[in-house]
């Protein structure tokens, strides 16, 4: 059985597998973020979890709801500042393809990052440009995150595997986190730089 993480303080739910994401927020906790990227917020909701651990700052990136990053959906810029307001932290909102240098230009103006959180063009063409745009703007000793990283036969357009399949033949230092073993798609990916 596949539980979803809740977090019942919550305004939005991230749409995330409870283990995957628990033990992800304990690495974030451990790490202690002063700066964060998330590229894919879509409804917030793992926007949310970042915010309420209060970094100093945190980049968020999405395409206003572009279906090329998959579900597309509704997003709400203006309910994820009065988030960061809530809790005393500096947000930067940029509404753009991540893989367009406008945009990567004015998320750099906010580096080094200690955590990024990739979550949005599934493909396994943009996973792979999000890593290669975003990867350098993390700081020694930070991670960066990717999402999906197991095959989902039931969504041929979920590439994001293949990303981490060449980072994990690159002998890159990875962990993967998973609901349980022989599970059928998603799947969180840790890179350490």
């Amino acid at each position: 059985m596949i539980d979803f993480f809740f977090d019942p303080g919550a305004p939005v739910q991230p749409d995330q597998y409870q283990t995957e994401f628990n033990c992800l927020l304990k690495y974030y906790e451990q790490l202690k973020p002063r700066r964060v990227l998330e590229i894919g917020v879509r409804g917030g909701g793992s926007l949310y979890q970042w915010i309420k651990r209060k970094p100093e700052i945190v980049v968020a990136v999405d395409d206003g709801g572009n279906l090329r990053w998959g579900n597309g959906g509704k997003i709400d810029p203006a309910q994820w500042r009065e988030w960061a307001d809530y809790f005393g932290v500096e947000l930067v909102t940029i509404i753009g393809d991540s893989h367009d240098p406008h945009t990567r230009l004015q998320v750099a103006e906010h580096k080094p990052f200690d955590f990024i959180f990739i979550d949005g063009d599934h493909s396994a063409g943009g996973a792979e440009q999000d890593l290669s745009d975003y990867l350098p703007m993390v700081r020694l000793g930070g991670i960066a995150v990717l999402h999906d990283i197991l095959p989902d036969y039931s969504d041929p357009g979920i590439g994001v595997w293949k990303s981490w399949e060449r980072l994990r033949e690159s002998g890159a230092l990875l962990r993967e986190l998973y609901q349980h073993e022989n599970q059928g798609s998603r799947g969180i990916g840790i890179v350490y730089v």
